[in-house]
């Protein structure tokens, strides 16, 4: 429940629920060993009024807490537990939408976050900088040790973290 002065900037609160939701299970004897959620307050402030607008800025802010406390939330563990923060969007948007496929849209920033095991990152040798969308499965499962096929589109970078 969001305190008396908290504003909810289109549709955060169903953020902050979601976000509860993932740290109690973090927190528990239980914790998921894979677990997604998805945050639509960033991608509600954009609709609600244009992408860049104070709004959203707002709504970035509450993200970025968002991801600090499922962060710290990992690290109170004193147990071995290790997890791989995976932090991406299906896409981007432009003015006041989303659906139109051209370049502001098309390209997406996708973040990996080991917070125990800092990654190592090498410049840019042998994947040109970019990620693509299509690599976040195939990273996914090679951090879990799952063997990745030929037939899977994107490429496993999970020997970066």
């Amino acid at each position: 429940e969001l305190g008396e002065h908290a504003q909810d900037v289109a549709g955060t609160a169903d953020d902050e629920t979601i976000t509860r939701s993932l740290i109690a299970l973090l927190e528990s004897d239980d914790f998921p060993h894979l677990s997604f959620i998805e945050l639509s307050g960033l991608a509600n402030a954009a609709r609600a009024t244009y992408y860049g607008s104070d709004e959203y800025y707002q709504a970035l802010k509450r993200i970025d807490g968002i991801i600090g406390e499922i962060r710290d939330a990992v690290l109170r563990r004193s147990d071995v537990f290790e997890t791989l923060i995976v932090i991406t969007s299906n896409h981007g948007g432009y003015r006041n939408g989303h659906e139109v496929w051209m370049l502001p849209t098309a390209q997406v920033h996708i973040s990996f976050s080991n917070v125990r095991n800092p990654i190592e990152v090498p410049g840019d040798s042998d994947w040109g900088g970019w990620l693509d969308i299509k690599e976040v499965a195939p990273s996914v499962l090679g951090a879990m040790g799952i063997p990745v096929t030929r037939y899977q589109a994107g490429r496993d970078h999970s020997y970066r973290f």
